[in-house]
């Protein structure tokens, strides 16, 4: 059997480092290659001893297979690729694949229950474009599940296992019922043979699940599933605008539903609203790197996870980035947006006076030891000193200039350096710069959520700085002139 412990030497080459799951088929490992001195997945199939010979030979063409569709798919960057397959002493093999430092979405969805929206999208870009890789090279996955969707520690996602996959022109192999029930779609439980709809079925339901934090059906057996699916409507209730997109998705006719690359440009299209609904997009790039890029649609990374106590990231002096200097004469300053201080102050006041109305009012009976007499007393007094706080705080501001982009608003202080950009960019009314290759200025996160502005993408190099509309004056088309002014030429 293809098992193993930590330190065993798999092939003579790859020693085992640690597990990082086990399911019917066997286990899959992170491993070393001693070959490459490199890290690797290994994952081992279990073979029962009591399967026939024919049995045998049809995993090995699933084996066989699955290397040669991953193969096809290598330059999808949202593809875990496969590698080689080996064997060890017993004859069991072992499948070689990228190592990719990640969760399953199904391991987020166990613990967190459900994703916002934007997540939920950014998740879908992902994938769709796999699918589209996928599907332009003749490939169903035929297995789009969020147990076969990996987030990864860098903001991005990748699909995964493409064991049950088959291309449409292979006739060596028998179309049966694979995949989950709940996943499957309706004209694959009636015998018609996999096609791209239902991949795109097969998404939807991970996608509405996600969403939604229950799936669409409450299939648990085949049967179930064949009964329950043709012509119900799944009802979404938290998937907003992305709930017409879904219901097409799940259409039981899989004519009726969009291909991925419509699929995608509907959750583009919802992206771009939730960003800024009422912004226009226009883009300065200097350089030739293509800066048209998603900027944070992805999901998310935490800009504040490498940030030190004055608000810059770890190793900001040799990176140019850091806590902002004073703008240079003539730059670009837009002053944040904020309620003045004079209205902070006297609502402070008030809520100090509010707090003596109830012991006031009880006289003799006030009892501070009663916690509904306390917290009248408490709460207004922390909400006036946390006013009095903001009102203490300085006017952050966005500047731009011939040496720098600056930005201070409340914790968030840096400062990115024009030698570092390669391109900036004003788009659904946030400003954005693409760093020079190699420049990774923020320690990422290894949670999914999306966090507050800035925010670093590892995956696209892309540094979304502030939304616009936090800043007075800071409109798109002021914005990309000061850009457009200030920033050094790139050839």
């Amino acid at each position: 059997m293809a098992e193993g412990s930590p330190g065993t030497l798999v092939a003579e080459r790859f020693r085992l480092v640690e597990m990082l799951g086990r399911g019917g088929f066997g286990t899959v490992w992170r491993a070393f290659d001693e070959k490459l001195r490199a890290d690797v997945a290994l994952k081992g199939i279990r073979r029962r001893a009591d399967l026939s010979e024919a049995e045998r030979d049809e995993i090995e063409i699933r084996l066989e297979r699955e290397c040669q569709i991953s193969a096809a798919l290598r330059n999808c960057p949202h593809v875990v690729t496969t590698l080689d397959v080996v064997r060890d002493g017993d004859d069991d093999p072992w499948i070689v694949m990228d190592y990719y430092p990640s969760r399953s979405l199904r391991a987020v969805l166990d613990r967190e229950g459900r994703l916002a929206l934007t997540e939920t999208a950014a998740i879908g870009t992902c994938v769709l474009e796999a699918l589209q890789a996928a599907h332009a090279a003749g490939v169903v996955h035929r297995d789009v599940t969020p147990a076969n969707i990996l987030l990864g520690t860098d903001g991005s996602a990748r699909l995964t296992d493409f064991g049950a996959a088959l291309r449409t022109t292979d006739q060596r192999v028998t179309i049966g019922v694979l995949g989950v029930p709940g996943f499957v779609a309706p004209e694959v439980l009636t015998g018609r043979a996999p096609q791209p709809g239902a991949d795109v079925f097969a998404l939807g339901v991970t996608l509405f699940t996600a969403a939604e934090g229950r799936p669409p059906f409450d299939s648990a057996t085949w049967a179930e599933t064949a009964a329950e699916h043709p012509g119900r409507a799944a009802t979404t209730t938290l998937s907003g605008p992305l709930g017409p997109l879904f219901d097409r998705m799940l259409a039981p006719d899989p004519a009726a539903r969009p291909t991925t690359d419509q699929a995608l440009a509907a959750i583009w299209e919802f992206l771009d609203g939730a960003a800024d609904p009422d912004a226009t997009g226009d883009q300065y790039a200097p350089g030739t790197h293509d800066a048209t890029e998603d900027l944070d649609a992805t999901a998310g990374l935490d800009a504040t996870a490498g940030l030190d106590a004055t608000g810059a990231p770890d190793g900001a002096a040799e990176q140019g980035l850091g806590e902002p200097l004073p703008p240079d004469e003539g730059a670009a300053v837009f002053s944040e947006r904020r309620i003045p201080r004079a209205v902070l102050l006297a609502a402070g006041a008030v809520l100090l006076f509010a707090s003596g109305i109830v012991p006031a009012g009880l006289g003799g009976d006030f009892n501070l030891w009663d916690p509904w007499h306390l917290l009248s007393v408490a709460l207004p007094v922390i909400a006036a000193f946390a006013l009095f706080w903001r009102a203490a705080q300085p006017t952050g501001h966005l500047a731009i200039d011939a040496e720098r982009i600056s930005m201070e608003r409340g914790w968030y202080h840096f400062t990115v350096h024009w030698s570092r950009i390669d391109a900036a960019r004003v788009a659904s009314g946030k400003l954005a710069v693409t760093l020079m290759e190699g420049d990774i200025p923020l320690q990422t996160s290894q949670y999914e959520r999306i966090w507050p502005l800035p925010r670093y993408n590892a995956r696209t190099g892309v540094l979304t700085v502030c939304r616009l509309s936090r800043f007075r004056d800071a409109s798109p088309a002021a914005v990309s002139a000061a850009l457009d002014a200030t920033a050094w030429p790139h050839v």
